[in-house]
């Protein structure tokens, strides 16, 4: 339970390929970022598109398009984190276990993301102040999540 936190923030062995990891998760968010916003913003500052329902028609394909990439990359990065803290994965082998044990669990995995946006919304309506609640919250579920999925 709790000695496994010492693990993440203090005592690990390797800090290289957790920081290397968190290098890689940047970038990767970063360029699915890029990839969604950069032709809307081309289009519009060139005005490429003159009406309003073909810019909202290629809005809509690349937030669908982007919102599936970013989906890939929170497989990929959901797990890494502990994987390679508590399990002395390799980084490739953290991303694959993380990427295969997140698509084993795709619908609870979407539910539980949909449910984690549902309460972000809710802790940000009372002036940020029901963050205190959901932050705690978000990272015991994550966690008892790892522990279904890789310990049971």
């Amino acid at each position: 339970g709790f000695k496994d936190i010492g693990v993440i923030f203090g005592d690990n062995k390797k800090p290289g390929t957790l920081l290397l990891l968190y290098l890689i998760n940047i970038l990767c968010f970063g360029l699915v970022l890029l990839f969604i916003l950069s032709p809307m913003i081309i289009m519009e500052s060139l005005g490429i598109v003159a009406d309003q329902e073909t810019k909202d028609t290629l809005d809509t394909i690349m937030l669908t398009l982007g919102g599936l990439l970013f989906l890939i990359v929170l497989m990929l990065f959901w797990f890494t984190t502990t994987l390679v803290a508590l399990h002395n994965a390799s980084l490739l082998q953290a991303l694959r276990l993380s990427f295969k044990g997140a698509w084993r669990n795709i619908l609870p995995l979407m539910l539980y993301i949909l449910t984690l946006v549902v309460l972000g919304i809710l802790g940000t309506i009372p002036v940020l102040l029901g963050w205190f609640v959901v932050i705690p919250l978000y990272f015991c579920s994550w966690y008892a999540a790892y522990r279904q999925i890789y310990l049971s």
